[in-house]
């Protein structure tokens, strides 16, 4: 049961929407996880109550810790309803962290089918993405960023965050296959990603995917010294294909914010500076508590 609710939420999460609601993306897709996660937490803890479930004492304390700092800033929020709130989703993302850990315990393989049920859901993603880039947009008017594809997101920076999560899981998947035919396959569901995610014109979404390569080489090479090879050969492919990408589309956009990398010239870069030297100051101020939302 909790391998279907896993399933559930990792397919059908990126791709839930109501064309014709007000939210048509993000409200739709936070309703379908939380009430799945419901599901997660109260079939979890049945499982618990009978004792056929195991969890790891260290990782279970940390996560606890913050989920209990969480409860805590209810006491003096300014705000308690917001704090309750983020409270609960904080619960049921402890939750569904235990069952991953737990059905990962008793089936190892179970990986290499949420990875794949990961990249199908990614596939039609980036479909969609496909179409939006070419100018065919399903979505019309509810899309937020002309010119920036969003796909089943609805927003250009939201849909960055997605693929650079997916990203890793097409590129182990690529890596470890020994099939040709599946070789294939996961070699164009890394593309057509790639391909979703510089057309999202998101320059923090690229520059997270270059650290994150970058760490992920550095850990594959530590373990698979045997698969340089391999690393070489798709880096290589990747160094191509981005560079296609901007010789024939030439993503202006974030060019132009690459050039102005720090500068913090635009209304939305100036918000997102002043939220950033607050939260700061704050942590300054009550680095354990914090003052609750």
């Amino acid at each position: 049961m909790l391998i279907f609710l896993l399933s559930i939420v990792l397919f059908f999460s990126p791709l839930v929407f109501m064309r014709y609601a007000k939210d048509a993306f993000s409200a739709p897709k936070n309703f379908m996880v939380f009430s799945v996660l419901s599901l997660i937490f109260l079939f979890f803890i049945f499982k618990l109550l009978y004792k056929k479930v195991s969890i790891s004492k260290y990782p279970s304390l940390f996560i606890s810790g913050i989920v209990m700092l969480s409860l805590l800033s209810c006491l003096y929020s300014v705000n308690a309803v917001v704090s309750l709130k983020f409270f609960i989703e904080w619960l049921l993302y402890m939750f569904l962290f235990f069952s991953v850990i737990d059905i990962i315990r008793k089936k190892r393989d179970i990986l290499i089918g949420f990875a794949n049920i990961i990249i199908f859901s990614s596939l039609l993603v980036g479909i969609l993405g496909i179409f939006q880039h070419f100018g065919l947009d399903y979505f019309g008017k509810i899309t937020n960023f002309k010119g920036r594809i969003s796909s089943t997101l609805g927003n250009a920076n939201f849909l960055g965050g997605y693929l650079i999560m997916v990203i890793p899981v097409c590129l182990s998947m690529f890596l470890i296959s020994r099939d040709i035919k599946r070789k294939v396959f996961y070699c164009f569901s890394l593309l057509l990603t790639v391909f979703n995610l510089l057309s999202t014109q998101t320059l923090n979404a690229w520059i997270s995917l270059v650290i994150a390569m970058v760490f992920f080489g550095i850990y594959y090479l530590l373990h698979y010294r045997k698969h340089l090879k391999k690393v070489v050969v798709v880096s290589c492919i990747l160094l191509i294909f981005v560079s296609l990408f901007f010789a024939v589309f030439f993503p202006g956009e974030a060019v132009e914010k690459l050039k102005n990398f720090g500068k913090f010239e635009n209304l939305a870069e100036q918000g997102r500076w002043v939220m950033w030297r607050s939260a700061i100051e704050m942590i300054k101020e009550k680095p354990i508590f914090g003052f609750g939302a």
